[in-house]
This record gives structure tokens, C-alpha cells and sequence, in this order.
């Protein structure tokens, strides 16, 4: 299961996110961001609580605050990474003997 804020994760997500349970399209994020200069990402997983009805309706009325000009542009580089890797994967693959 991925890595997600739960009360019972909390205090030690907000201490520290271990990267080895990031899924890796979360990793590409990351290093995009940090490409871009983009100091801060949205991850709805990590960022409001997932057993919890009252954070999610906190934050999601709080959301258009978090959606700036640069999101597209890494929504648009996210793509990219995993359309190539997609791709890549299909042409390590052996020829299917039909």
C-alpha cells in the first residue's frame, strides 16, 4: 500500500517523509519540482489526513490556494516522465512470437 497521513503516521510524517516509501511517479515529482525551482507540491495523500472527514473538507476548500502557474507545468513534466518510462519499459520487452 502507498505511504499515507493517517493520525495514527502523523507526528512522524511531519518530522520526516521516508523517500523509500515514496511511490517513484512521488519521487518524480519531487526531482521535477526541485528542477522547476518549485518549492513546495500538493500530494492529496500526504497532505490532509486520510481517516479523517473533517481534514479533508478543510483542505479541499483550501485547495484552489495551492494550484499556481507553475502546477500545469509539472503536471506536464510528470507526464512526460512517465509516458518515457512507459515506453521504455515496451521496448526492453522480447518480441512476442505470434
Amino acid at each position: 500500500m502507498a505511504l499515507q497521513l493517517t493520525r495514527q503516521n502523523i507526528s512522524a510524517l511531519k518530522n520526516q517523509i521516508p523517500p523509500n516509501e515514496l511511490s517513484q511517479t512521488f519521487k518524480d515529482m519531487i526531482l521535477v519540482s526541485r528542477f522547476l525551482d518549485i518549492q513546495h507540491v500538493w500530494i492529496n495523500s500526504l497532505c490532509i489526513v486520510q481517516d479523517n472527514k473533517g481534514d479533508w473538507r478543510l483542505k479541499l476548500r483550501r485547495c484552489g490556494r495551492f494550484t499556481t502557474t507553475p502546477m500545469p507545468i509539472l503536471r506536464l513534466a510528470l507526464l512526460h516522465i512517465q509516458a518515457r518510462v512507459c515506453f521504455e519499459k515496451e521496448s526492453h520487452q522480447a518480441p512476442n512470437p505470434a
